[in-house]
């Protein structure tokens, strides 16, 4: 039983950094978000929230947003910030979050996180795991009595 919970402890992080880092590559590779016009990204939506991938910002990220393209800091509408334009930005180790108030549209907002956050998180265990794992057969072999057949 212990070992059933051992292995189901190792194989779903396992499972969760193979499928973030495989979801990096295809974001480097494919990169959705810039794939198509720029009016309109890939994505998918779950309620009311936007979410595709990019290959830009920093080796690959997850992108959430609420308009047909994630807001980036660069539009205003036509208007200069303080004209009825607020802009809130926090930009910090491959977290991004990106908010546009304006009085003539609807808020705009975009958040973005670095893929690389799921693939450390998810691959430390495996690691430590392996690790341990490993330590504990070389020092079987150490232990071992050198008259005793393998």
């Amino acid at each position: 039983m212990k070992n059933i919970r051992c292995l189901t402890g190792i194989l779903i992080p396992a499972t969760l950094f193979v499928g973030s880092l495989g979801i990096c590559v295809y974001a480097l590779i494919a990169d959705p978000l810039y794939s198509g016009p720029v009016q309109h990204a890939k994505h998918i939506t779950i309620s009311s929230v936007n979410v595709t991938l990019t290959g830009h910002f920093g080796g690959g990220s997850i992108v959430f947003f609420n308009q047909d393209f994630p807001y980036q800091a660069s539009i205003t509408y036509g208007s200069q910030e303080g004209e009825g334009v607020r802009i809130k930005a926090f930009d910090w180790c491959g977290i991004q979050f990106y908010t546009l108030e304006s009085t003539i549209h609807s808020t705009w907002w975009s958040f973005m996180i670095s893929l690389w956050y799921p693939i450390i998180a998810f691959g430390i265990l495996p690691v430590i795991v392996l690790f341990k794992q490993i330590g504990t057969v070389l020092a079987r072999k150490k232990n071992k009595p050198s008259g005793e057949a393998a």
